[in-house]
């Protein structure tokens, strides 16, 4: 349904899903929703990749390993690939799935913070997607929340749908009633059956208020790697140096602070191949190996085995340009 706008000089027409259109035939594209920051699913660009950025990816069956960041996978059958891939036009990326002969399941799945739906509890929502698949006509749906806030041990499925889908890249959307439970969070569950080869593609997710599916919001690069880095704190590439202390000869600690504060405290860490270093007191650079030791929200703790260090001596702990990950803080 259009709305005239009428004045003394000028004439606009209001579409909800074409926007603003003026006189002089411009246009003014629709407003997502009465929200700035409209989108509840993050990282739906699939542009963050901390864990593999954009390497090919092993989805083990029986396994639910994060892939791109804040989404995690699922297999069942048989083992598939996943994996960050270039997309056309203004879609930078896409997450692909290979599938593999025995496969009866792949699931794509994000769970959603409370603090950032339980204001929808209670409403309409709409959910669009991009879907390709070179094999299967059908992509399935559903939504859950948990019973505790945050917490999946126990949860309820509420809705459920399909779409039918071909092997050109097309936006498809549906509209779901967010019962009041949803207030304790929310998980999105994209999958499919059988898809014993081919891919299936997926890009540009979105979770909105209301019963239209607007324009993907696209979100500056450094917005959305802040809110990823709130589940998966990193250091970043970086060739900065951390101070630190030493305890023994053999031995250092140094605090490493986090980008954004976590949702919880971080319990340990991944680290990128490659060569680290402890620089002690008198400048000697001595190859070290890195552990977790300890974490807060905003900050934490990594324990550094070396040689050439003396007990009680300052010095600085180099990842020499190495990303470490700071993992349990998802969902």
């Amino acid at each position: 349904m259009a709305l005239i706008l009428s004045g003394s000089s000028a004439n606009a027409t209001l579409d909800s899903s074409a926007g603003l259109t003026f006189s002089d035939s411009s246009n003014q594209s629709a407003a997502a929703s009465p929200y700035v920051l409209k989108n509840r699913i993050i990282n739906g660009a699939m542009v963050i990749d901390q864990r593999n950025n954009g390497a090919a990816q092993t989805i083990t069956a029986g396994t639910y390993p994060y892939t791109v960041d804040r989404w995690f996978a699922s297999s069942t059958g048989a083992n598939v690939t996943g994996q960050r891939v270039a997309g056309t036009n203004s879609n930078t990326y896409n997450y692909q799935f290979t599938g593999a002969a025995g496969t009866t399941l792949i699931g794509f799945n994000q769970r959603i913070e409370s603090y950032n739906i339980a204001d929808l509890a209670g409403t309409t929502v709409t959910l669009s997607a991009n879907f390709a698949n070179t094999l299967l006509t059908t992509v399935y749906w559903q939504t859950t929340y948990p019973s505790a806030q945050d917490n999946y041990t126990s949860s309820t499925t509420f809705a459920s749908g399909s779409f039918t889908v071909s092997s050109t890249l097309t936006k498809y959307s549906t509209q779901i009633a967010l019962p009041s439970g949803a207030a304790n969070g929310l998980m999105i569950q994209i999958y499919v059956l059988a898809q014993t080869s081919g891919t299936w593609t997926i890009g540009n997710v979105q979770l909105e208020i209301g019963s239209s599916a607007t324009p993907f919001e696209r979100r500056l690069y450094n917005q959305e790697l802040a809110n990823c880095q709130r589940y998966l704190p990193s250091s970043g590439t970086t060739s900065n140096y951390y101070a630190g202390v030493s305890t023994s000869t053999t031995n250092a600690y140094a605090p490493i602070p986090l980008p954004v504060p976590a949702r919880v405290a971080p319990t340990g860490i991944t680290i990128a191949s490659g060569t680290y270093y402890w620089l002690n007191g008198s400048g000697t650079q001595n190859t070290a190996t890195v552990v977790f030791n300890s974490a807060g929200y905003q900050g934490a703790m990594v324990q550094i085995t070396t040689t050439g260090a003396t007990l009680g001596q300052a010095g600085l702990f180099n990842p020499n340009g190495a990303t470490i990950l700071f993992t349990g803080c998802e969902l």
